[in-house]
């Protein structure tokens, strides 16, 4: 024990200070970092919120698309045909042809379905 006080009395009181000085900047550095840091959290942390809310707001207009698409079929299918024309004095003759699906697209052939 008396061997290493001897040791450390021998060595001269700048060594020390010069270890001192750099780990008073390496804590100032890490103190910086963790600044930094935090402040970039907040800013990922503003970001998510506001695309939260943007994904919010789409969510509701996909939604209110949905449902005036679903309206609009309803419309569309609730009406009569295009050559239908009872109730003006025409029979409904059986050999009429009706025009049920005339809006509704036929699939493309070319796509492949699972």
């Amino acid at each position: 024990m008396s061997e290493q006080k001897n040791a450390l009395d021998t060595l001269p009181l700048e060594t020390f200070e010069k270890q001192n000085d750099s780990l008073k900047n390496q804590v100032e550095e890490l103190l910086n970092d963790i600044t930094m840091f935090e402040q970039t959290t907040e800013t990922f942390e503003e970001e998510n919120n506001l695309l939260k809310n943007q994904v919010e707001g789409l969510t509701k207009d996909i939604i209110s698309f949905v449902k005036s698409t679903e309206t609009f079929q309803i419309i569309i299918g609730s009406q009569k045909g295009m050559l239908d024309k009872t109730g003006i004095g025409f029979n409904v003759s059986k050999e009429q042809k009706l025009y049920e699906n005339f809006f509704i697209p036929k699939p493309d052939k070319n796509i492949l379905v699972p």
